[in-house]
């Protein structure tokens, strides 16, 4: 198993090389020839060293604990491959473009099973507390390895793991530095809205404006998810948006949240879908829509909802500098094809009727295998307990049919790039 893992083993140990040497550096100031106060502060530095470095190292052990569990490292196993695919699927456009040298690529995603509710990230910009962990230095700060936090429940879930084509968009957002210019760029493009009714107002005034910049990356995610999920991933996301919405505390507009609200989420992944302009990913928005329409939604919801186009049509027409001058969508596989992929595993997961060949380039691949077993519990009818269990079988016999890679990533990365990234973890 550490065959796959080597790529992300030896970024660890440059990691941890890394702090070591630091905290040598530190203790080269412990000096007998010292002030006591010269004596006191190089001392506690080092102490603080030492303690941050045993909090982040106590992280990856979990990890590596939980790829060696016999019942519960298969699942893991198979989330990382997942992930793994949704983040060289759009590196490898980047790397093709030269954009990025391979040499420079972070190593794909670890997964990690944590006590959630929801799957999170933790990346550049994302505090290293979210990591389900009491970290007391190293928040806000890029590790040389992306992390996915998946609620534990979920590694038994094969439709749930498509919520992480959102979370590896996350990842790719902060090693592509993409959402802070899309404020930006959205900023401008909301502002120069202007209402039918009278073209001397604005179409989307300025407390909304600040809603959606607030909302960026979080809808920059889901518009990865699409890329990446499909119907698949829309439907895993949105029934259970659909599920919690009716609570009231969901029900009032949070204006400090970092994602929009449930109903006008689902709103936009459907307009999302529609976007494209495939039939499947029509359907998808369709059946969405017929149960949004059934639920009584606060007032204020009709607003947001009227800003969707907009907010949408910039998202995929945008040319984002980091892709050279190139729209989003461009960094999207063929969608067709993806379409098609996941219908034909879709239709064996629900019959276990002509399975797809893992083994040929045509068939679907690792981050098709959630999304299809999402779209046949979607399009089964009487779905009890004994038929979900059959799909999740099936599932994993597929996903372990996959021919599985010889490392997570094709290159180890260059020492410096990932010492650089060290060198920048500086505690707080």
């Amino acid at each position: 198993k550490e065959g796959i893992y080597q790529s992300q083993i030896d970024a660890l140990k440059l990691m941890m090389d890394e702090l070591q040497a630091r905290q040598t550096d530190l203790a080269n100031k412990l000096l007998p020839t010292a002030t006591p106060e010269e004596f006191s502060v190089a001392y506690l530095e080092l102490a603080d060293e030492i303690v941050g470095a045993h909090e982040i190292w106590r992280i990856f052990r979990y990890i590596i604990g939980l790829h060696k569990d016999a019942n519960l490292g298969p699942l893991v196993d198979a989330a990382g491959l997942i992930a793994r695919d949704c983040y060289l699927t759009c590196m490898n456009k980047v790397r093709d473009w030269g954009l990025v040298k391979e040499d420079e690529f972070r190593a794909p995603p670890l997964v990690y099973l944590e006590a959630e509710m929801t799957p999170s990230t933790a990346s550049r910009g994302y505090s290293a507390e979210s990591l389900g962990f009491p970290l007391r230095k190293y928040k806000n700060k890029r590790l040389p390895i992306p992390l996915i936090l998946l609620p534990s429940d979920a590694a038994t879930s094969m439709w749930f793991m498509a919520s992480l084509h959102h979370e590896v968009g996350h990842n790719l957002d902060q090693d592509l530095n993409l959402s802070e210019g899309l404020r930006t760029r959205l900023l401008i493009h909301l502002d120069r809205q202007t209402d039918p009714a009278d073209p001397t107002k604005k179409a989307v005034p300025d407390d909304r404006q600040r809603q959606w910049i607030l909302w960026t990356p979080e809808i920059l995610a889901d518009a990865f998810g699409i890329m990446l999920g499909g119907a698949g991933f829309a439907h895993a996301l949105c029934w259970w948006l659909l599920v919690l919405a009716p609570d009231p505390k969901v029900k009032t507009l949070d204006t400090t949240a970092k994602h929009p609200p449930h109903y006008l989420r689902v709103f936009l992944i459907a307009t999302m879908l529609r976007w494209f302009k495939l039939a499947a990913l029509d359907e998808a928005a369709d059946l969405l829509m017929q149960n949004w329409d059934t639920l009584q939604k606060p007032d204020w919801v009709a607003d947001y909802t009227a800003d969707c186009k907009f907010v949408t049509d910039l998202l995929f027409t945008n040319k984002f500098s980091q892709l050279g001058e190139r729209p989003l969508t461009e960094l999207a596989p063929d969608m067709a094809d993806d379409i098609h992929r996941v219908t034909q595993l879709a239709n064996f997961l629900r019959t276990s009727v002509a399975s797809p060949d893992a083994t040929l380039e045509s068939s679907a691949k690792w981050r098709h295998v959630p999304v299809a077993a999402q779209i046949a519990f979607i399009n089964k009818q009487n779905a009890d307990v004994a038929v979900l269990d059959k799909i999740q079988e099936r599932a994993l016999k597929y996903l372990a049919s996959i021919p599985r890679p010889n490392k997570m990533s094709g290159e180890t990365g260059t020492k410096k790039f990932f010492r650089d990234l060290m060198r920048d973890l500086k505690m707080n």
